[in-house]
């Protein structure tokens, strides 16, 4: 997916600088190189769901008409048009499940890991103008014979919006994107809403949903929420799954309803399950360890990190006759809970930095048992895990690496869990 990766992340970075005035271009490359195959999948994930949108706006279109429980008669003008779209709609909602349960995509869309992996595009060299790429893109997905005028003219001047938007998505509810782009220090992301992600299962196939219906139920659901703003982001097959975008606020109510029954009375079709799902909020940026070694510490002091005198009434004595540069950090770890991670940054030997983590009580004599610590890669892979047992005053970590790379420390004590991100 590296072409579809650039392509995507500077589109993303476009919008993000214009909204958040932040992006470096040095990460851009790194995240052709750092190819995560959950961020794959996001991306997959946010072109298939674009496509679906486009699809359900043409249906809008064409066929303005909002339906429960009856089968609709298309108009005659429309009617090929509107059975393309029903059939295109399927198909995505049938890759979008299986993209979610890690299985082989529809052959009809193998051509989108071809496109990507440059195996059909041997003529596109890493450099080449990403206008280009588009194009191609573009070009493979309107290959089909007799698509419908609606549908080509959206794929050309709105699916990039739309995929973009959808992958913002995927930033903001996904957990593995959402760290891949903070880890590789992509962009500074922040978001003005406080929705949360609406997951409707319905006891229905998909083949006996037709698309009026599926209007008619997201209608019923955004007028007993009372949220305006719902927003279908993606349908997939089987048992017919909506992942819809809401306010808090409506999403809670909808979920009332859900659990009271009176949302499978509203509708007239049963409900298997509803979720809620927030949006993700990490606060702490990726620390640049190697404005510690200048003494430059003003992020580092924004991001909560204090010298240790300031935290510790007593001095360590694993910290005596050290040069090396040390920070800490209070980290809560539920209601009853504080620890304190201490990084200690070594000055370059033979262009290798090497790092100490540790973490100790806050206010008590030993760490709580079973309190974990794993190190992670840049790319989110866990590299190494140690636990504390009985009576451990502190879990010690040494790694190593050189300017540039990414690392994270994960501290987890049960359900509750704080990940801190740096960049050596």
């Amino acid at each position: 997916m590296e072409y579809i990766i650039s392509y995507l992340i500077s589109i993303l970075a476009t919008l993000s600088t214009q909204a958040n005035g932040f992006l470096k271009k040095k990460a851009l490359e790194k995240a052709c190189q750092v190819v995560h195959r959950e961020v794959k999948k996001g991306i997959q994930r946010a072109l298939f769901s674009a496509l679906q949108n486009i699809i359900l706006e043409c249906h809008k279109q064409l066929y303005p008409h909002k339906f429960m429980g009856i089968l609709p008669i298309y108009p005659q003008q429309h009617r090929n048009d509107l059975k393309w779209l029903d059939q295109k709609r399927d198909q995505l909602a049938k890759a979008l499940k299986q993209l979610q349960q890690d299985k082989p995509i529809d052959n009809a869309l193998l051509f989108l890991n071809d496109f990507a992996s440059g195996r059909n595009s041997t003529d596109l060299a890493p450099t080449t103008d990403l206008d280009l790429v588009k194009e191609k893109l573009i070009a493979e997905l309107l290959k089909e014979e007799e698509i419908p005028e609606c549908y080509a003219k959206k794929v050309k001047t709105h699916l990039f919006d739309q995929v973009c938007d959808q992958f913002q998505w995927e930033i903001n509810y996904n957990p593995h994107v959402h760290d891949f782009i903070i880890q590789a220090n992509l962009t500074q992301l922040t978001t003005q809403k406080d929705n949360v992600t609406v997951i409707v299962t319905l006891d229905v196939e998909l083949h006996n949903l037709n698309t009026p219906q599926l209007f008619g139920i997201v209608e019923e659901l955004r007028r007993h929420g009372m949220e305006v703003s719902l927003k279908i982001r993606r349908v997939e097959s089987g048992s017919v799954k909506l992942v819809l975008e809401a306010s808090q606020k409506g999403g809670k109510q909808l979920q009332e309803l859900f659990q009271s029954g009176q949302l499978t009375e509203i509708l007239g079709i049963s409900i298997k399950a509803l979720s809620l799902e927030p949006i993700l909020r990490h606060k702490n940026y990726p620390v640049d360890l190697s404005q510690w070694l200048q003494n430059h510490f003003s992020n580092a002091i924004d991001a909560g990190w204090q010298m240790l005198e300031d935290i510790f009434a007593q001095p360590i004595p694993a910290f005596k006759a050290t040069v090396a540069i040390k920070r800490a950090k209070q980290i809560h770890l539920g209601e009853s809970h504080s620890v304190i991670l201490v990084v200690e940054v070594n000055e370059p030997e033979n262009q290798e930095i090497s790092i100490i983590l540790r973490v100790y009580p806050l206010d008590d004599t030993y760490l709580p048992d079973n309190l974990k610590l794993t190190l992670l890669s840049e790319s989110a892979e866990p590299l190494e895990t140690i636990l504390a047992g009985i009576h451990n005053d502190c879990l010690e970590q040494p790694l190593s690496g050189i300017a540039g790379e990414a690392f994270s420390v994960n501290l987890m004590l049960r359900e509750n869990s704080v990940t801190e991100y740096f960049v050596i």
